[in-house]
């Protein structure tokens, strides 16, 4: 289920989905009949909540770059010691 805030699942095999605002609307039939453009409210909310995980999973392309360049910079550090070291030796 893409998004299980919407919806609610029952069932032994999770073969029966229903919208969970219908559910929780009220136990009549009069009561659970929603408002006209309800559901367009809803897909408004998936794509809005789809967008901002999308953002939040390439935020870590913004990191990676720096990353590879703190370990290149470390590498760096690291074996020109140990050239100066051995060449001390020598």
């Amino acid at each position: 289920m893409r998004h299980p805030e919407f919806f609610r699942v029952s069932g032994q095999n999770k073969d029966s989905v229903c919208l969970a605002a219908r559910h929780a609307a009220g136990e009549r039939d009069e009561e659970r009949i929603l408002p006209d453009g309800f559901a367009d409210g809803l897909m408004r909310l998936a794509i809005e909540i789809h967008d901002r995980q999308a953002r939040r999973a390439k935020r870590w392309t913004l990191y990676l770059p720096l990353v590879v360049a703190i370990i290149g910079a470390i590498g760096s550090i690291v074996t020109t010691l140990i050239v100066l070291t051995f060449r001390k030796g020598i």
